[in-house]
């Protein structure tokens, strides 16, 4: 018998092009997603109830029909399904604590925000994702996120006064989300994307190259606000972005080249932050900060295409390439510790009176300040709230609240500035530890499809993990979590990491039972279950945002037309009957227009659905101003206990006990004196 086994004569059929109707099946999802990504980033990162309220409908109606394309409600993956599951119990949990919340309202409102993020990442895990369709997402997004950066910043050139960008309180830039941080986090979160997909070789080269401008500019973007979380976040971020790259010498070299473009930019950047603060015409250093930026970003194009066309030429061996990864992984070790040996003394001075409230910002530029500011309050409080109800918490989006009544500090806060202490105050410790499930489950799950995957497939996972480590790093100093800009692809990146299907295996699911060996039960039941959340979920939505279309009506309208105004905010009241905005803001509206009996009835039909400080201080004006001082100063102390350290109401109480009317404009005064509302003076 012959060794040799003869070769079929027949010609072997070419390999079948993809379908277009299969193509458009895969791609069309992802483009959806991240539509609804790109689109909440105008309208200030989609922080404010009229923009995330229809982007969570919108969410919800686009995972119900993924639900009927792919002819299931829960993804196959196993840990995709327990991910997906301790998020909709946080969910659900945060619902329930409605019932113990002292302020219902907020409770209901953030709950309904958290069905945002959890409708989007159940859409993404029913996706089908290839290499190819996170690529896209994942430049789009990048590239996105660096054009309506690269828009703002010609705004801000061409407008002859830079305080229409800078936020009162802090005088540092907070174009384009409305706040500093946020503003500072979202052009780091697309500058990590931008980075990992400028070092995978099999792209093709025009991505290469143009990816590392985007980096180069989105890194020098991000310096505006002088965010020291963003740099905090920034650099955590980059080591697991590099210890996880599938190519980490490739990766390095980007790395140091755009560090080394950036570099000569960043004095240029900061200074223009510094001129604000310095109360000091911010226009000249802008206009310099912007020729340094585009000549950066042109030297980071010709860099980019000049590593394109050796990527094509120079192709080291596998050897080389995990020696060049272990030096990049050493030199990234070195540079943190030599910035330990350097500020380890400040750091741990800032360790040491960081409980201290009070401490004022210290340095020449703030982002170099180790001052904790009045961090160490809220943590404080939302230790406070955790040890009196351990279990359940506050009731979530309640911080503020308790906060008003507890500060050390005139300024208000709605949130603890940090997600952990957040979730352990508001949602005690059966939220805490849900966050904390949620988290793990994630990261182990998508660390174990990283170690079966190839090289690029590495390089995507590190760059989905590289973003959600830095929400995480940095919302564990500030509230990023309130700004869906920033937590759907924090959250829709790992989850798509999570689900990447890897090319040349098949699936794990193997070959389908017969129909007969298959009980359809099981499917039925979880797909009811889901069905049954979703129009919970639907009618738990549609009703406040409504009721925040009615509201936001009547407050453009009031002066033009304070008869419409006030039915508005009757319908707006009556749809949400947690809620006390609607009244407090009927109250203060008939209160300018002299409607006194109006403003009572508004203001006790607040404080019939919550106790809370300013229906209190409203009426106490009134009965000042009618001469009952008694009751004006026992509702004043009633607001007092519920908001301390707050001018306003100190400002009412000296005039209420020498007896004497409260003034409007002066109580409208003081409040703006607020360090909240206070402007910065610049010449």
């Amino acid at each position: 018998m012959s060794a040799v086994t003869a070769r079929d004569p027949r010609p072997r059929r070419p390999a079948p092009a993809p379908r277009w109707d299969a193509l458009a099946a895969r791609l069309v999802p992802c483009l959806l997603v991240l539509a609804l990504w790109l689109a909440v980033i105008p309208a200030s990162g989609g922080y404010f109830p009229r923009t995330w309220y229809p982007a969570a409908l919108a969410s919800l109606l686009l995972f119900c029909a993924m639900c009927v394309a792919r002819r299931r409600s829960v993804p196959a993956d196993g840990t995709a399904r327990a991910v997906l599951g301790l998020f909709a119990a946080l969910v659900a949990w945060s619902f329930l604590s409605i019932a113990w919340a002292g302020s219902p309202g907020d409770a209901w409102e953030a709950a309904n925000k958290l069905l945002l993020p959890l409708g989007a990442a159940a859409t993404i895990a029913l996706i089908p994702w290839t290499r190819g369709t996170l690529t896209i997402v994942l430049g789009v997004w990048s590239l996105g996120v660096a054009l309506f950066c690269a828009s703002r910043l010609v705004t801000w050139l061409r407008a002859d006064d830079l305080l229409a960008f800078v936020e009162p309180a802090s005088g540092r830039i907070d174009d384009p989300l409305g706040y500093p941080n946020a503003s500072a986090a979202l052009p780091v979160m697309g500058m990590l994307g931008a980075l990992a997909l400028s070092s995978v070789r099999e792209t093709p080269p025009a991505v290469r190259a143009a990816a590392l401008p985007v980096a180069v500019f989105l890194a020098e973007f991000s310096l505006f606000s002088q965010s020291r979380g963003a740099i905090v976040g920034g650099v955590v971020a980059l080591v697991a972005l590099v210890v996880l790259a599938g190519d980490r010498g490739r990766l390095a070299v980007r790395l140091a080249v755009g560090a080394a473009i950036v570099a000569p930019a960043v004095g240029p950047v900061l200074a223009v932050g510094d001129a604000v603060l310095d109360l000091r015409l911010a226009t000249g250093p802008l206009h310099h900060a912007g020729q340094w930026i585009a000549a950066t970003v042109v030297v980071a194009a010709l860099a980019g295409a000049a590593l394109a066309v050796l990527d094509a030429r120079v192709r080291p061996s596998a050897r080389t390439s995990r020696v060049a990864g272990v030096v990049a992984t050493g030199l990234v070790a070195v540079a943190l510790l030599g910035a330990a040996v350097a500020y380890g003394g400040r750091v741990s001075d800032w360790a040491r009176e960081a409980w201290r409230a009070g401490t004022a910002p210290s340095g020449e530029s703030r982002l170099l300040s180790l001052a904790p500011e009045e961090r160490p309050d809220y943590a404080r409080v939302s230790l406070d709230l955790f040890t009196e109800r351990p279990l359940e918490g506050a009731g979530v989006g309640n911080f503020g609240r308790e906060y008003d009544a507890r500060r050390h500090f005139e300024k208000h806060s709605r949130y603890a500035h940090d997600i952990w202490l957040r979730a352990l105050g508001e949602t005690g410790a059966v939220g805490f530890l849900l966050l904390v499930g949620l988290v793990a489950a994630l990261a182990v799950g998508v660390l174990s499809r990283w170690r079966r995957h190839g090289p690029y497939e590495r390089t995507l996972i590190a760059a989905a993990v590289a973003v959600g480590t830095y929400l995480l790093v940095h919302g564990s100093l500030d509230w990023l979590d309130e700004y869906p800009a920033l937590v759907l692809p924090a959250v829709g990146l790992p989850v798509a990491a999570l689900t990447l299907h890897r090319p040349g295996r098949r699936r794990r699911s193997g070959r389908p039972k017969p129909f007969a060996q298959r009980s359809p039960w099981p499917s039925r039941l979880a797909g009811a279950a889901v069905g049954l959340a979703v129009l919970a979920a639907l009618a738990s939505l549609l009703p406040a945002w409504v009721a925040v279309r009615y509201e936001e009506r009547a407050r453009q309208a009031w002066t033009a037309a304070p008869a419409a105004a006030f039915d508005d905010l009757r319908r707006a009241a009556e749809l949400n009957r947690l809620s006390i905005d609607p009244l407090i803001t009927e109250g203060s509206l008939a209160l300018q227009l002299g409607r006194a009996n109006r403003a009572r009835s508004a203001f006790r039909e607040a404080l019939g659905r919550e106790q809370h400080w300013y229906p209190y201080l409203a009426l106490a004006v009134l009965e000042a101003r009618d001469r009952r001082y008694p009751a004006a100063r026992a509702l004043l102390a009633r607001a007092a206990a519920l908001d301390a350290q707050d001018p306003v109401i100190a400002y009412a109480r000296a005039r209420i006990d020498h007896d004497r009317p409260v003034d409007l404009a002066g109580l409208t005064r003081q409040a703006l004196d607020n360090p909240l509302f206070r402007p910065v003076q610049m010449p």
